[in-house]
Formats: structure tokens, C-alpha cells, sequence
């Protein structure tokens, strides 16, 4: 079952903004069409500017705003010359009625006309919340949102410094997600995909000491203590080979704080 009446039926455009920028058209007869890169006009402005004003709230921000997020160094000549070539190839690939001027503003349509991944995980989420986080109704949109987050990273070929609060909004809601979804798993029997949630947490967002003490946790309530052993194992051997510490082996410092089961708790029979 997938939650489609979260994801309306016709828009226009299909923005996905998580992994690399994907941007398609809809056309007459209902099929889509992708939007080629070259299309962007050879540039980074005009791309930048598209992800910079569908990621803002409203979907509405002013000319100067725009100029000092993306070309905070630049003469005010030369940031004007960037945004006007920016919007004018946005009006080109996703239509002129989309991309409105409204006095010192510019302003892209609404979810309904152009769809992005990231505003439709958060509505799938908030859903999710309604019918109960973990509950077997909540599940389906839980793995909707999933499977939309497993992409890649949102903005992920962006590295200015408005980008960082956006992508930091996107993964608190991807950890939601991921929460809940390897909760309600866990309610219905599924620990091996639950097991995966948490996996994929802890690839995704290194250092998620929350994520590791839960999947443990879980495998231990049901008496999988030897696997819980292994992933913990497991972690460990993924972070030494990044370089990084496994987020548990600092338990001792944080143990008042996540209480886990101790190992001599997992390893008797």
C-alpha cells in the first residue's frame, strides 16, 4: 500500500532534491520527461538559485537574499547578472508561470504544481505522526519517505553555507522517519528490516549513538544476544575502517544518559 493521496496526483514539475538534483517535466500524454543538464545553461547559478528558493519557506525569497546567499563576495553587478540569468533559464526549463516576480521577490509554485521529494517525506511524516508513528497504518508512508531518503543526502552537490540549516532540517526528519519506521517493524514482527533501518541510520548519519544503542537494544529484548554482539562488532569494524570511533565505545561517559544492556548481560545463554 503507498500513501498516493499524499502525493498529488498532477503536478507539473518533479523536483528531487535529495542526492543529485533531478528535475522532470510532465508531459501532455502523462509520461515524464527529464530535464538534461546542459538545459541549466552550462552553470551553477541557475541551479543554485532553483534549489535556493524551492527550499526556502513559502517557496519566496528577495532578490537580495538570494545575492547574499550565493554570491556573498561578488560585485552587486555581477550578482545581479547571475540572477537574472538564473531565473530567466528557470522560467525556461519548468515554465514562466511557475517562477513568479512579485515586486523585490521571486516565488516558485506551490507542491501541487511542482512536486519536490523533500517537502513530500515531510508531509509523509507529519501523516505518520497522525496515524500513530509506529501503528501498521503508519508504515506505509514511513516506508514512502524511505524510500525517497535512501537518494542520497538533500542538496548534496551544494556546499555553500545556506544550504547547511536545509539539509539539517531534511535529516532530522529523515531520522524521524527512520525511527519510527524501525519501531513499528519491531511491533509487527519485522526485526530484520527494522535491523536494516537502523543499519542505514547509522551509514547515513555517522555517529547516531541513539541508532546503535536501539538496534542492540532491540535484538537483546528479544533474545538475540549474540547478534546484537555482532552488530556492535560489526560497527565498530565499519568505523575503524572510516577512521572514526564507534559512537558505544564512548557508553561509559554517556551510560546514565542511554542505558544499554551490558555485555555480560548479552553473552549469557
Amino acid at each position: 500500500m503507498e500513501a498516493t493521496h499524499l502525493v498529488l496526483p498532477s503536478p507539473l514539475v518533479r523536483v528531487r532534491l535529495l542526492g543529485p538534483l533531478e528535475v522532470s517535466r510532465r508531459l501532455p500524454d502523462g509520461s515524464w520527461q527529464a530535464v538534461e543538464r546542459k538545459a541549466w545553461d552550462k552553470g551553477t547559478p541557475p541551479r543554485s538559485v532553483f534549489k535556493r528558493l524551492l527550499t526556502t519557506p513559502g517557496r519566496r525569497l528577495s532578490r537580495l537574499a538570494i545575492q547574499e546567499d550565493l554570491w556573498p563576495e561578488a560585485s552587486m553587478e555581477l550578482a545581479d547578472r547571475y540572477l537574472n540569468n538564473a531565473v530567466m533559464v528557470s522560467r525556461q526549463i519548468i515554465g514562466k508561470t511557475l517562477v513568479e516576480t512579485i515586486g523585490p521577490l521571486y516565488e516558485i509554485a506551490g507542491q501541487s504544481q511542482v512536486w519536490t521529494d523533500v517537502d513530500a517525506c515531510s508531509a509523509l511524516v507529519r501523516e505518520a505522526e497522525n496515524q500513530g508513528c509506529t501503528t501498521p497504518e503508519a508504515l506505509p508512508l514511513l516506508e514512502e519517505a524511505f524510500r525517497y531518503f535512501e537518494r542520497g543526502k538533500c542538496l548534496e552537490d551544494e556546499a555553500e553555507r545556506w544550504c547547511h540549516a536545509v539539509r539539517a532540517d531534511a535529516e532530522r526528519v529523515q531520522r524521524q522517519c527512520h525511527l519510527w519506521l524501525a519501531h513499528g517493524y519491531e511491533g509487527v514482527g519485522k526485526l530484520w528490516q527494522a535491523g536494516e533501518v537502523y543499519r542505514t541510520m547509522i551509514h547515513a548519519l555517522p555517529g547516531d549513538e541513539e541508532a546503535l544503542q536501539s538496534w542492540m537494544q532491540m535484538l537483546a529484548r528479544h533474545g538475540k544476544r549474540q547478534e546484537a554482539l555482532k552488530c556492535y562488532q560489526d560497527m565498530k569494524d565499519y568505523h575503524a575502517r572510516r577512521g572514526s570511533r564507534c559512537p558505544l565505545d564512548k557508553q561509559k561517559r554517556h551510560s546514565q544518559s542511554y542505558p544499554l544492556p551490558s555485555q555480560r548481560r548479552l553473552h549469557k545463554v
